[in-house]
């Protein structure tokens, strides 16, 4: 089904894909494995993941386990 579809990502697909998830209305699921947000200080605003998750609004499973360096 081309209307709903699904966004699974690890490491750095899953830690800098906060605008994708924000923006793109066609998804409607995420799972983000091994990834985290990273905050970078030289980077403007309206271009940093971190302002984006929270206007992220579909679900998200993010599977993260205690030694991820991120």
């Amino acid at each position: 089904d081309l209307v709903k579809v699904g966004y699974i990502g690890a490491s750095f697909g899953a830690s800098a894909r906060g605008p994708f998830l924000a923006l793109e209305p066609r998804l409607k699921a995420a799972v983000l494995t091994s990834g985290g947000l990273v905050s970078t200080v030289d980077t403007p605003p309206e271009a940093n993941p971190v302002n984006y998750a929270p206007r992220i609004s579909i679900p998200v499973l993010m599977l993260n386990r205690r030694y991820d360096y991120v």
